[in-house]
């Protein structure tokens, strides 16, 4: 059923980082919203793309939709008004490396037998998410070089040469690498004021804020399908990487 004018809705999927901080960001400040998971709703994807968006997650209100990767975005369409305060730069890019560290840790845990085995309630296989925790990195990289930041490139799937828990955490030690010689190299040059991105032209220390926030979401998420095959994680980040990150309590939808 449609929403009506004044009607507030979250259009998200399962697993999805920024759908799931949103969601919690909204309970938090007595917001009643229509939850639509477009992947378990018959007509949600539909509905969505006839509002003008292209991909999850987003609020909506009387036809009109912001992308919910940006807290800041959602608080102005909504009229919110808070204080929120983010760590710093080099703040921000020692989490990303101990961020890529543990989630490249946890793939190495990862059985072979098991990447392709798909999470509950969406079909991504965990070879997918372990790939995407790095790549979401790596297409910051790119951006900040010049790129524009999209969604597809975002989500591109692991290349057949990824096969192996032991390949993709190869590559996510590369991209690590990348990050961390990246910003010693910049740090005297200057790093963009802004970032192009498939939800609009962001600050760069937004930008960084969110790739820590992607990132860290999904290396929870790493050790928790650990957990989930009775495997012990030797790779748990302590909850201080992730203050005043945009995460949500959860590390996976139930």
């Amino acid at each position: 059923m449609a929403p009506s004018a004044a009607e507030i809705s979250v259009y998200w999927q399962p697993h999805c980082s920024s759908c799931a901080y949103v969601k919690q960001y909204l309970s938090r400040q007595g917001v009643a919203y229509r939850s639509v998971n477009v992947l378990a709703e018959p007509g949600a994807a539909e509905e969505m793309r006839a509002l003008g968006a292209k991909s999850v997650p987003i609020v909506a209100r009387g036809g009109a939709f912001v992308y919910a990767q940006s807290i800041d975005d959602v608080a102005a369409f909504l009229g919110i008004e808070e204080a929120r305060e983010r760590p710093g730069d080099d703040e921000l890019a020692a989490r990303i490396d101990a961020i890529l560290a543990a989630a490249a840790g946890s793939v190495c845990q990862l059985p072979d037998e098991a990447l392709d085995e798909l999470m509950p309630n969406r079909p991504r296989s965990y070879r997918v998410l372990a790939h995407h925790a790095f790549r979401v990195v790596e297409s910051f990289l790119d951006s900040a070089a010049g790129a524009r930041l999209t969604y597809e490139g975002l989500t591109a799937p692991p290349p057949p040469s990824l096969r192996a828990s032991a390949d993709i955490a190869r590559y996510g030690g590369e991209v690590r690498r990348r990050f961390n010689g990246w910003w010693k190299e910049t740090a005297a040059a200057g790093r963009p004021a802004e970032i192009d991105t498939y939800y609009g032209v962001r600050p760069f220390s937004e930008v960084l804020h969110r790739t820590a926030s992607h990132a860290g979401q999904h290396a929870r998420q790493l050790v928790a399908l650990l957990e989930g095959l009775e495997i012990v994680p030797a790779h748990a980040l302590p909850p201080a990487v992730f203050a005043g990150l945009l995460v949500a309590e959860q590390a996976l939808d139930r």
